[in-house]
């Protein structure tokens, strides 16, 4: 029985099965724990810590590597994003607490601004998986701006996966515990959460420039512009949208459903 897998019967002359990938038959025993308890703690944490250390260096290289197909020590781009959205999430709302301010801003105003302040505290807090959800659209933003450069939607996934870990993990480390210092103050919450947004055209040419390293930097920074306003107008489009639901509803129900 040893000398065949348990999967699909084939002969095994290695610790895997040539056929299926099946590991040889081992007994479990104290020596099969201690053995998967080392691969969970040190291949996973290499693959993740050594993929953090690479975005923080350069996304736009490690991206253009992955899609390339270097991809031995690399994590999944899409599982970072996630992980590293929860570890955001976690970082903000349970430590650095930024919901009490966002939710306090602006008490004595009517009551739509406390809405919005209220929504504002729930986006801060799930900021990065709101933005892992609108991947698939930033995919599809990117994949047009940068469409005869040679990549498909699919890989444009993959760089956007990569562009939101980066910006993720600036947030967690930098823009956060920032945050943290002034978390008392409602309003200068609400102004170091909106300056750290006028990075990210920053933080996409330096993706684009190292990610297309065959392209000038004018060509790069002209394509930007560009992203930039496709984002402006897919905005303005869906906040005319979110008014047009509202006005709906409020007819359907009554005026403070706005």
């Amino acid at each position: 029985m040893n000398d065949n897998c348990i999967n699909c019967n084939q002969i095994v002359t290695q610790n895997f099965c040539s056929n299926c990938g099946q590991k040889k038959y081992t007994r479990i025993n104290k020596g099969y724990l201690l053995e998967e308890l080392y691969e969970v703690v040190v291949y996973t944490n290499k693959g993740f810590l050594h993929s953090v250390k690479k975005v923080i260096a350069n996304p736009g290289k490690i991206a253009r590597e992955f899609i390339d197909g270097k991809r031995i020590n690399q994590y999944k781009p899409i599982l970072l994003s996630f992980v590293l959205s929860g570890i955001s999430a976690l970082v903000s709302f349970q430590f650095i607490g930024i919901a009490k301010p966002l939710s306090d801003l602006n008490p004595k105003n009517p009551a739509s601004n406390k809405i919005m302040s209220e929504f504002l505290a729930y986006f801060t807090n799930y900021h990065s998986f709101i933005m892992l959800l609108f991947i698939p659209f930033f995919a599809l933003l990117t994949k047009f701006t940068f469409r005869k450069w040679g990549h498909n939607y699919y890989e444009h996934f993959v760089m956007n996966a990569y562009i939101l870990s980066f910006i993720t993990i600036l947030n967690t480390l930098i823009v956060y515990p920032i945050t943290y210092f002034y978390i008392t103050d409602s309003d200068a919450v609400y102004n170091i959460l909106g300056l750290s947004l006028l990075t990210t055209p920053f933080v996409l040419y330096w993706f684009f420039k190292e990610f297309y390293k065959e392209q000038t930097s004018k060509r790069i920074f002209i394509k930007i512009l560009q992203l930039c306003g496709w984002v402006i107008l897919s905005y303005i489009i869906l906040l005319i949208l979110a008014i047009l639901i509202a006005i709906i509803i409020s007819f359907i129900s009554t005026p403070t459903a706005v």
